[in-house]
């Protein structure tokens, strides 16, 4: 605007109809560029927000694993269908029994996002309470089908596997895994992870769990003996 005004004094020509209208047209310019700025910024601010209330509540409520437990290395990957809030309810987890066992749960609860996440909160309070009262597995399957069949309405069977490709064929998750070179659990999680997205072909359009679980033999557990 002062280098609009100053070219316009020194021609001699500032109160011309052209030059007020190009001053006028740049206030209006400059109004408009300052009031989309401030929407921009007012909405990343409240996205920010929500990000950071969905992160919070994804490890309330769901609590991932730790990186190893007893005699297992554990690796994760959780992604959401829902890009704004990054949460969803495919529920994992990974619990120490009372008696030296390690119980393991993975689901696919019906839906995704920030509808499906009572569900999947429901299912790890269950799981996360009967690994410490039930002393066999089947005890523990029991415990979660009775609790789940009572609590929630629309308890159904679905099939492990969902994601698929833009020619509809699912994941060939088995012999992926199989090609893959015998490492890590981080770095098959990687793998997996790339690999899922590339047969996609984009984002996800359901959440996706992924848990990998290695165990960890005995001698690698002892630590060096100090004299």
């Amino acid at each position: 605007m002062a280098a609009l005004v100053l070219v316009a004094a020194l021609e001699g020509g500032l109160t011309t109809a052209n030059r007020t209208a190009q001053i006028l047209a740049l206030l209006v310019l400059s109004a408009l560029t300052v009031f989309l700025r401030y929407v921009t910024e007012r909405r990343e601010r409240a996205l920010s927000r929500a990000r950071s209330v969905a992160a919070t509540t994804q490890r309330v409520l769901l609590r991932p694993p730790p990186r190893r437990i007893g005699p297992l290395r554990v690796a994760w990957l959780y992604l959401s269908a829902e890009d704004a809030t990054e949460i969803g309810g495919d529920p994992f987890a990974v619990g120490r029994a009372g008696h030296a066992a390690t119980r393991v749960v993975i689901g696919d609860v019906r839906g995704h996002g920030l509808a499906a996440i009572g569900k999947a909160s429901l299912v790890l309070s269950a799981f996360r309470e009967g690994t410490h009262r039930c002393a066999s597995l089947l005890e523990l399957v029991t415990a979660l089908d009775d609790s789940v069949s009572r609590n929630m309405d629309d308890v159904a069977d679905t099939s492990v596997i969902e994601a698929r490709s833009p020619a509809r064929a699912f994941y060939p998750l088995a012999e992926r895994v199989a090609s893959f070179p015998a490492t890590g659990p981080d770095d098959l999680l990687d793998r997996i992870h790339h690999d899922l997205l590339a047969h996609i072909g984009g984002p996800p359009a359901d959440d996706a769990a992924i848990l990998i679980i290695e165990h960890t033999p005995s001698h690698q557990l002892l630590r060096p003996r100090t004299h």
